[in-house]
């Protein structure tokens, strides 16, 4: 009867924590982490985009119903949040080109090795096959120069992200904080809104390329 009431009493309080842990995540509004599998660089990079995302959020929630900035907003808290999740994913797949690229160094001292080695050949088949095996090197070499050029094409667009977020914001911020939409300037509001979306289809293409000419 006591191992019993023992074994209740157990049920009760692991309820009792789960309960508790569950109405704690919602009043301090505790979310999966959106970071996870960043490094400290990506999420360095990855921080200011999405605290635009957020202002974005909060600026289109205060916008009155029914002003432009409300329609605009609300489309622009949708871009938002597709061009925040790709540069997570260009962030991912830059992490791994940044690794690639850091190997080049061994081959260009395998390079370097296998020049030595056919300089000293003591016949000409030996000294063809060492420049033979250096020529492959500097294929292999000239793929790591890719990678880097890949990953500047990369930076570009996250920069490119970055700014039209910025925009985005300032233009939501300036809608929202007159009292009526006489003179609303909804001409610049659309066309920021337009850049957003065209910067989504920007990341999307890089991430693209990377997986046609890089096998991650």
């Amino acid at each position: 009867m006591n191992v019993l009431l023992i074994l209740l009493l157990v049920l009760v309080l692991i309820i009792g924590g789960v309960f508790l842990g569950s109405i704690t995540s919602r009043k301090t509004g505790i979310k999966e982490d959106d970071r996870e599998g960043l490094n400290p660089d990506s999420r360095s990079m990855y921080a200011k985009s999405r605290q635009l995302k957020q202002e974005i959020e909060k600026l289109a929630g205060a916008a009155p119903k029914g002003s432009p900035t409300y329609f605009v907003g609300r489309e622009a808290v949708v871009e938002a949040g597709r061009v925040v999740s790709q540069l997570k994913d260009t962030l991912l797949v830059r992490q791994k080109l940044k690794k690639l690229a850091f190997e080049a160094s061994a081959v260009d001292i395998e390079i370097e090795k296998l020049q030595s080695q056919a300089n000293q050949a003591e016949s000409e088949g030996e000294r063809s096959s060492f420049l033979s095996a250096v020529e492959a090197k500097q294929a292999e070499r000239a793929h790591y120069d890719e990678i880097t050029t890949l990953v500047a094409t990369l930076d570009a667009d996250i920069r490119k992200a970055e700014a039209g977020l910025s925009e985005m914001r300032a233009r939501l911020a300036v809608g929202v904080g007159r009292d009526s939409t006489a003179g609303m300037d909804t001409e610049s509001l659309r066309e920021s809104l337009a850049q957003l979306k065209g910067l989504s289809l920007s990341v999307d293409d890089a991430q693209a390329l990377m997986s046609e000419r890089v096998a991650l």
